[in-house]
């Protein structure tokens, strides 16, 4: 019998995923009147589910069939956050410029991130471009940023670094080639993993899904969205980046919630210029202005009408029919002051 004496293991390709797969979505829908739509997330040919026959090989029963995988495309290349941190590895090793890899098969073969990042120059050695120094990813954009200069990288940035790498790069029999470990093809496992309930009659509307299920319809949603956006035509850059946002942390949300972007639920006083200490004076305007007693401790505002510039300065008075801008309650900025009273009024 043949001794194995090598093992590796590589991430599948947006090509092999799409070669391999038995079904490609197309839809965010999962079934209609009861019935599973073709093309959508309970495709038969995704394996035996409500008490049907398998669509792609006819069996019957899981214990026939362990279902098969199917596929979606994206119109956008997504970080897949489990790789996160080999892709940043990636992109400080390769010159963004021209494509160079300053590494070597032996460097990799142990796979050493100290001793690979070590040997990276601050300069690439073939273009002389500065090399990406310090990268992370950060959560609220979903976007890797360059620490010392706050440039945010994007997936398709990153991708298309890759891409001037060509796959037989003798690097890159070693190890996986970084372009694998960015999204572009949705691999979608099969009903076997994400079983659904009900369903089994025909015209039986199902009672539920898997959670795994759930999490693509959103992701497909929100792919179609921006589709549509672009599409139309009538996606400024503002409007694209909020679709592109809302894609990539739902597909970060599905692969690790711990590191999508979530936004509070309760006011973050320290984002709008406060903190604790400036507590007791809001707490002391808002009982004024609503007639309770308290102290001044030198609050004061703008005093003008409605129709006119702001004419005096003085303390904040009950029962006035003036209008009240804030301007020293020991804020940062003015804007920041005007937001916090009107949230207060």
């Amino acid at each position: 019998m043949p001794e194995i004496k090598d093992l590796k293991i590589f991430a599948r390709s947006p090509e092999e995923i799409l070669k391999l797969s038995a079904v490609h979505v197309s839809t965010d829908k999962i079934a209609e009147h009861g019935s599973p739509l073709i093309g959508g997330l309970r495709d038969p040919r995704f394996g035996c589910s409500g008490g049907r026959s398998c669509g792609t090989c006819g069996s019957f029963g899981a214990h026939r069939c362990n279902g098969h995988f199917g596929s979606y495309s994206l119109c956008q290349p997504l970080f897949n956050v489990a790789y996160n941190k080999i892709v940043i590895l990636w992109l400080r090793v390769i010159c963004n410029e021209c494509g160079h890899v300053h590494a070597s098969p032996e460097s990799v073969a142990g796979f050493d991130l100290r001793s690979i990042l070590k040997a990276v120059p601050s300069e690439c050695e073939e273009c002389n471009s500065k090399m990406y120094r310090s990268l992370s990813w950060k959560a609220a954009a979903q976007v890797v940023v360059e620490t010392s200069t706050g440039e945010k990288i994007s997936a398709k940035q990153a991708l298309s670094v890759f891409r001037m790498v060509p796959d037989d790069h003798p690097v890159f029999r070693v190890v996986t080639h970084p372009r694998r470990m960015l999204t572009t093809v949705l691999f979608i496992p099969s009903i076997v993993i994400r079983p659904a309930v009900g369903g089994a009659e025909e015209g039986e509307s199902a009672r539920g899904e898997s959670d795994i299920s759930y999490r693509l319809v959103k992701i497909i949603r929100a792919d179609l969205l921006l589709k549509k956006k672009e599409r139309d035509g009538v996606c400024d850059y503002i409007s694209r980046q909020s679709a592109l946002l809302g894609l990539q942390n739902a597909y970060t949300g599905y692969i690790d919630s711990r590191q999508c972007y979530r936004k509070n639920s309760r006011p973050n006083n320290t984002a709008n210029g406060t903190d604790s200490s400036h507590q007791s004076n809001y707490k002391c305007l808002r009982d004024l202005l609503n007639g309770k007693t308290g102290e001044w401790k030198e609050i004061f505002v703008w005093k003008g009408t409605a129709n006119e510039e702001p004419s005096a300065v003085g303390p904040v008075f009950k029962g006035s029919s003036h209008h009240f801008y804030l301007t020293d309650i020991r804020l940062p900025t003015s804007a920041h002051t005007q937001q916090g009273i009107s949230a207060i009024i």
